[in-house]
């Protein structure tokens, strides 16, 4: 049997950390994004790249079973 692949935002804020360890904890793989490196963790592959680039959120969402798009944006230039 394989892993299903859950593609995942905001995996690096409060709300992302707890659904990485029930989904990890439920056998999943985790395809993350993220704007800083991250130490390597089995069961996740770490996507670096922001919300603002498509080319990133492509490479995230291709081939997952699953996205979950959980970041926010709290800060913004404009309000656009």
């Amino acid at each position: 049997m394989t892993r299903k692949t859950l593609a995942l935002t905001g995996a690096t804020g409060f709300v992302g950390k707890t659904l990485i360890k029930i989904a990890r904890a439920r056998g999943w793989h985790l395809r993350a994004l993220t704007r800083r490196d991250q130490p390597p963790e089995d069961g996740i592959t770490w996507i670096e790249g922001a919300l603002n680039q498509p080319e990133r959120l492509v490479m995230l969402a291709t081939g997952a079973d699953v996205v979950v798009h959980v970041a926010g944006v709290v800060n913004a230039p404009t309000k656009e």
